[in-house]
């Protein structure tokens, strides 16, 4: 498909409003995975460098225990406020590795990789969750752990769950396939880097795509809540959330990936923007009902991987403009 403008899908261009400084996370990715930005740019480095003393960051950093984990014990390495959430949220926003993150790190694999199964759990004495391994590894991917064989066997453990039905009945979901957990596994082989992954990897992640993209989803009863977008998620998942991972994964031009994408763009606003109706509450990303910085990056990434739009900024000034 050729590329075409953003005005033939969109009701308005939101990239100078996501090149905002105030969030300089959203400012990085908008310029490198949107604007196709390289890494070697200046202004992409500036970016960059700004998460690091972005408030929310320090602040979250701050929290921080000298052992390298968060929350009220030290045997509880599992919850929002506890390593689990602290750990995924600073992946998320792009943070780079550093001390910290090293230290906590370490921490999840001595306090909730399981012994049985490699996977990861809320305790290490417990069997593992296949979302929350999917959203750890995930983490520790983003933060380049690739290599280090305490994570290579937790994505061995997903490929097993992906391998064995059986194993993706999940006790939380009545004993069912939860399709929240199988995102959880897909956006970790995601992050896997290489042209080409295993022939075991590439089985089971066209094995859990096909199964989300076949799943007949009751937007109006069951599954009305994957409608509700939100920023940030642990376990938790909605259609966007999905398709940014199924997008990344090379689904773009799948044709029922299309028919999911026509939803979000329904959703967008006379500005060509998307809210925030969910998500974690543990540090501010924005209100729910308002339209969503996160949200929308996540809605763009999934627009230019089904239309492969040419990308541009409303404003010259905006690609003048420092990360800080």
């Amino acid at each position: 498909m050729s590329k075409r403008s953003w005005s033939r899908f969109l009701k308005g261009n939101p990239i100078d409003w996501l090149l905002e400084e105030e969030n300089p996370s959203v400012r990085y990715f908008t310029l490198t995975d949107i604007l196709g930005e390289s890494q070697d740019s200046p202004e992409v480095k500036r970016a960059r460098k700004a998460i690091a003393e972005w408030e929310l960051v320090r602040q979250t950093l701050a929290l921080q225990a000298p052992e390298g984990y968060w929350g009220d014990r030290i045997d509880k390495p599992y919850g929002a406020r506890r390593t689990s959430g602290y750990f995924t949220l600073l992946a998320d926003v792009g943070l780079e590795r550093n001390e910290g993150i090293d230290k906590a790190a370490e921490y999840l694999f001595q306090h909730s990789q399981s012994a049985g199964d490699d996977g990861f759990s809320i305790e290490v004495k417990q069997r593992s969750a296949y979302c929350l391994t999917g959203y750890l590894a995930r983490s520790l991917l983003r933060f380049d752990f690739l290599g280090d064989p305490r994570l290579d066997r937790a994505i061995d453990n997903l490929v097993r769950t992906a391998e064995e039905p059986t194993f993706l009945d999940c006790v939380m979901n009545d004993r069912k396939l939860c399709q929240w957990g199988m995102v959880k596994m897909l956006s970790a082989f995601a992050e896997i880097p290489g042209a080409e992954p295993s022939s075991r990897v590439r089985a089971a992640i066209d094995s859990l795509a096909s199964q989300l993209l076949d799943y007949p989803f009751d937007f109006q009863g069951r599954e009305k809540r994957w409608l509700s977008f939100g920023f940030p998620y642990q376990y938790q998942s909605d259609l966007l959330d999905m398709l940014v991972v199924l997008a990344k994964l090379g689904y773009g031009k799948d044709s029922r990936f299309r028919a999911y994408a026509e939803i979000v763009l329904s959703m967008q606003d006379e500005k060509g923007r998307w809210v925030k109706r969910a998500g974690g509450r543990i540090v501010d990303v924005g209100k729910n009902g308002q339209p969503n910085k996160w949200i929308t990056l996540s809605a763009l990434r999934v627009v230019k991987a089904i239309f492969g739009m040419s990308v541009r900024r409303e404003s010259a000034s905006a690609a003048s403009k420092g990360g800080a």
